[in-house]
């Protein structure tokens, strides 16, 4: 889902089946791959920017390759104790942005 920053919803793409060959990475690459004036590709210009949980962690690369700039939360390495600073405020910013999406998603989910 295409959510802008106040929570208004850009474009909902059809639903998908929650089964073991569907997460949210390989949905995602999917979506990456179709062309068209309906495709994610076609919605995201060159100064937007996706906000990403870390379910997308193997989407970075496709990303990358489309030329879509894109922030997630960071991961610890097993050897730390804490995030650096930098790292852990950025993983705040991106946290409190996907709040708007979670937000938008939780109230969809009223309607049955």
């Amino acid at each position: 889902m295409l959510v802008f920053p106040d929570g208004y919803i850009l474009h909902a793409e059809s639903c998908f089946f929650a089964n073991g060959a569907n997460n949210d990475a390989k949905i995602l690459n999917g979506l990456l791959e179709k062309d068209g004036p309906d495709s994610l590709k076609s919605f995201m210009g060159n100064d937007n920017v996706m906000l990403l949980d870390r379910g997308f962690r193997d989407s970075t690369t496709k990303l990358d390759e489309a030329g879509i700039v894109h922030f997630m939360p960071a991961f610890m390495k097993t050897d730390m104790k804490q995030l650096p600073c930098d790292q852990a405020n950025l993983s705040r910013k991106v946290t409190m942005g996907r709040f708007v999406v979670e937000t938008v998603n939780g109230r969809l989910k009223k309607f049955k």
